[in-house]
């Protein structure tokens, strides 16, 4: 086993794995949300390695791991993949080649939370608007299709158990109101053979039973535990239900996010905000409109393709990364364009992921990386 440390004290009852990792970081920022290009989860490791400490980094490269292997964590988590294009060879002469050898000869697994980080809800934007202050704060583009309605059909008795159990697994939730549902009396019919054991009616004929239709949504990449969770709750042998795929958009799932600072401020206060809560030592921005700003749009990393979705929505100003020369021309006299940084506008997704794992689990220790330096550096005359 490449990854198995067999000799490792780790190795004991309830040790946690890299599997663990990856599915209480799924939990925040479900694998499901990454984009079609990106190259999130497990990247290297087996899922069946035990842990002996973590350390959590923005990206990652040979000085990272090298950390991890003096602080004695076995995994290394980040945002940026290691993997991100397909790799032709393992010849060590290219940084990630180097550093996807150096991970391998020291058995440090590495996983990576990317686009999924930055679509989640509470995600690498919300936690951007977070820091600059803003409230009330939703998606700037919904994903599509995520989106689904769940309907079931139980026994009076059992309803309000039934969506306990929906509600816990993920289900109800439109906006930010939880625990929704509507419910209808009905009647079912159904005919039980003989080897059955139906919770209701009798065995070798017709029944009809009085049953409440239970209805409520849940997000597509919820399904499977929610759809575990009512088998696991109905009473019935065989539960009834129905899945329907909706074109209603959730609100708080998808790239960017736009919110309200609590007062306006002028461009010049904003931009000074900006600066100072990310601890940036530069900012380039399109021309002042000569407006307040209190409406703004976020997006941390490569942003500048939703410029004009934030000028829909009525944004103030737009605060995002790697924006090019032209598309500083686009919202000329609508809006503030401002241009904060990729890493900078990203970097306290490190502080929640550290912050994710370190809450859950208290048997080994969770490091934020000290080698994890920019790869950009500024001249100042």
């Amino acid at each position: 086993m490449l990854f198995g440390l067999i000799d490792n004290p780790v190795f004991m009852e309830g040790a946690v794995s890299f599997a663990d990792i990856e599915s209480v970081v799924g939990e925040w920022a479900p694998w499901a949300l990454q984009e079609s290009y990106d190259n999130s989860g497990l990247l290297l490791g087996e899922r069946d390695t035990k842990v002996t400490g973590i350390l959590v980094s923005f990206d990652i490269r040979e000085a990272v791991v090298e950390e991890a292997v003096e602080r004695g964590c076995n995994l290394v988590v980040s945002h940026h993949p290691l993997v991100f294009k397909g790799l032709k060879n393992l010849r060590g002469d290219d940084p990630v080649s180097r550093t996807v050898m150096l991970a391998l000869r020291n058995r440090v697994g590495v996983l990576a939370a990317h686009t999924n980080a930055d679509s989640t809800n509470g995600g690498v934007s919300y936690l951007l608007g977070a820091r600059l202050g803003l409230k009330s704060m939703r998606a700037l583009v919904p994903k599509d299709g995520q989106i689904l309605k769940l309907a079931a059909y139980v026994p009076p008795e059992a309803v309000e158990g039934v969506l306990a159990a929906l509600h816990a697994a993920g289900a109800g939730c439109i906006g930010a109101y939880s625990h929704c549902s509507f419910s209808t009396q009905g009647e079912g019919r159904f005919y039980a053979p003989p080897e059955s054991a139906p919770y209701a009616g009798a065995k070798g004929q017709l029944n009809r039973v009085g049953e409440v239709r239970i209805e409520t949504v849940c997000p597509s990449y919820r399904l499977a535990s929610v759809l575990e969770a009512l088998v696991e709750a109905h009473p019935y042998e065989e539960p009834a239900y129905d899945v329907y795929q909706l074109i209603n958009r959730d609100s708080r799932v998808g790239l960017g996010c736009i919110g309200m600072l609590d007062e306006a401020l002028d461009e010049k206060g904003f931009l000074a905000r900006v600066a100072e809560s990310l601890g940036t030592p530069w900012l380039r921005y399109s021309n002042p409109t000569g407006h307040l700003v209190r409406r703004v749009a976020v997006c941390g990393g490569s942003g500048a393709d939703m410029i004009g979705q934030a000028m829909a929505q009525g944004a103030d100003a737009y605060v995002t990364a790697d924006v090019k020369y032209h598309d500083f021309q686009q919202p000329v006299g609508r809006m503030l364009l401002v241009d904060a940084g990729h890493r900078e506008s990203e970097l306290m997704v490190v502080e929640a992921l550290r912050k994710l794992i370190q809450e859950r689990f208290t048997t080994f220790a969770v490091w934020e990386s000290s080698q994890d330096a920019s790869p950009v550096h500024y001249y100042r005359r």
